[in-house]
């Protein structure tokens, strides 16, 4: 669940799918740390309600805050760390942000 809010937010908030990213770029945001905390359960059927925010916007990296609530309850926190990684090296090789995605990611950051 998490990877696609991650993946829509890229390509309908950002305009940059991981198609493009991957396949026209050699660019990934591969997840380096994740944290989440569950606060209740949820059932098969249940509409859950997902909102994605920038906790840190660094060079290469940025922290992911992604909120999961089902009819106004919280059903899990997370933080995931996403590192734009070149996929076309031998070694996955962390990339600076485009200045032109950092302007789009900029409105997401917390505070």
């Amino acid at each position: 669940m998490v990877v696609g809010v991650v993946e829509d937010w890229f390509s309908e908030a950002l305009n940059w799918s991981f198609q493009e990213m991957h396949l026209e770029h050699k660019l990934g945001v591969p997840t380096v740390s994740i944290e989440c905390q569950f606060q209740s359960a949820c059932r098969i059927g249940d509409t859950i309600d997902f909102s994605l925010t920038l906790a840190h916007l660094g060079n290469s990296s940025c922290t992911v805050h992604i909120v999961a609530q089902c009819q106004d309850r919280p059903v899990f926190d997370t933080k995931n760390i996403l590192v734009l990684t070149e996929l076309s090296a031998e070694a996955l090789v962390s990339r600076p942000f485009p200045e032109s995605y950092r302007e789009k990611m900029k409105p997401y950051l917390e505070g």
